[in-house]
């Protein structure tokens, strides 16, 4: 049975409202190749969409991501040990 209030299409309203992220499939079918997990992936992907010269916000990254901050830490750390990333301090 389908149902439909009030709460259901805002949601469904801010589903879309959040965009969507590319994952180039190339990626996708060989990201276990980059010695990462998923969760690493997946945060490296949400970076991909953000575009190079993105400012390394943790705090905005924890909020859009609904991830504990000292995760995103560790994503930001692993993926920059492996030179996945550059973090440029300005």
């Amino acid at each position: 049975m389908i149902r439909s209030d009030s709460m259901d299409s805002n949601k469904l309203i801010e589903i879309f409202r959040d965009g969507d992220i590319v994952v180039p499939k190339y990626l996708l079918k060989n990201y276990t190749k980059f010695d990462i997990d998923l969760d690493t992936f997946m945060f490296l992907m949400y970076l991909y969409n953000l575009g190079d010269g993105s400012i390394c916000n943790p705090n905005r990254f924890s909020s859009e991501l609904n991830v504990d901050k000292k995760k995103i830490l560790i994503y930001i750390d692993t993926l920059s040990s492996k030179k996945y990333i550059d973090v440029d301090v300005i």
